[in-house]
């Protein structure tokens, strides 16, 4: 059974990009409106069952969400960030641009023999974008003074839940995640989240099939 597509009003294949948003170097957005037009031009009927063939490759080369400008600058305006679980440092290095303190970790940063075994840790990320530092989710407890930043954690990891108990108890009092809830964060984080002062929850353009939130949190 194919995959229910999102409505189109989310849906990255139909996103309208204007020229403002390319005032940073942002390669993945150019990728895919390279394959957008590609697309359109061979008639495909369905572009958005056809958008969803890249996705492993693009998550790969460069992050499971796809950086706009305008959710960039809202994060940035949270800087200093410290974000757990980088993976290559796609959003960091779009984050940099704008002029944003960002301190990236990643259990097992990619490099040459990228991408690992599903069990060596990080099946996903061919090669890093940014100075991805090697750290666990322990690492968000020793910078309280920073905004946690946690961009699509996996799924069946209780890295999320860990590293915002971590950081809760260092001191640190603000949160922002980026992911779809059913498919990023185990259910513990999300209940953790839930329990949290919520001071913005907004849909994303994103891949069809992904609901996609930026969820801005204190306590």
């Amino acid at each position: 059974m194919m995959p229910r597509m999102m409505a189109r009003e989310y849906n990255i294949a139909f996103c309208p990009v204007t020229d403002g948003e390319f005032s940073i170097d942002n390669p993945y957005l150019r990728e895919i409106l390279d394959i957008r037009e590609r697309l359109k031009g061979e008639n495909v009927a369905d572009i958005s069952a056809a958008f969803l063939e890249y996705r492993p490759e693009l998550i790969a080369r460069y992050a499971f969400s796809i950086p706009l400008l305008a959710t960039l600058r809202r994060i940035a305006g949270f800087s200093p960030l410290v974000e757990v679980g980088a993976g290559t440092g796609y959003w960091a290095m779009c984050l940099d641009q704008l002029g944003a303190e960002i301190d990236a970790y990643d259990l097992q940063p990619p490099d040459e023999n990228s991408p690992f075994a599903w069990s060596d840790g990080n099946y996903w990320f061919d090669e890093s974008w940014y100075a991805v530092q090697e750290g666990d989710e322990t690492v968000a407890a020793c910078c309280p003074e920073r905004t946690l930043f946690l961009c699509w954690p996996m799924p069946e990891s209780p890295m999320a839940l860990q590293a915002l108990e971590a950081y809760r108890e260092a001191g640190g009092g603000r949160m922002i995640y980026i992911g779809d809830p059913r498919s990023s964060g185990g259910e513990d984080f999300h209940d953790a989240l839930a329990s949290l002062t919520i001071i913005e929850n907004r849909r994303l353009w994103s891949w069809p099939v992904t609901e996609e939130r930026l969820i801005i949190a204190t306590w």
